[in-house]
């Protein structure tokens, strides 16, 4: 799995927080990819919300969004970096919350 990542709570309610960098963003669909068996887990352990902290070259990002619109993200991208097929679900930063 790349970047880090933690379950927490964000004003009592389940959050799913991922740090990501600049080699985990997409610019061919200008977003970012979590494995579909991640997105399984983040389900399955009743998380309501997802908070992207994305770490660039000069700025920090935050995108929120919420689990459902990883799902019925119709882009699915296979990552063999490594060394097995990992499959995502990748969301564009349009389809989530920037916060400031």
């Amino acid at each position: 799995m790349a970047g880090d990542f933690v379950f927490g709570t964000l004003s009592s309610i389940r959050a799913y927080v991922k740090v990501l960098r600049p080699q985990h963003f997409f610019k061919k669909y200008q977003g970012f990819g979590i494995s579909i068996t991640e997105l399984a887990k983040i389900r399955d352990s009743g998380v309501k919300l997802i908070l992207i902290k994305y770490i660039g070259s000069t700025t920090t990002y935050n995108y929120l969004s919420r689990p459902e619109q990883w799902f019925l993200s119709e882009i699915t991208h296979e990552d063999q970096s490594n060394g097995y097929s990992d499959f995502q679900k990748v969301l564009g930063t349009k389809e989530m919350w920037e916060l400031g």
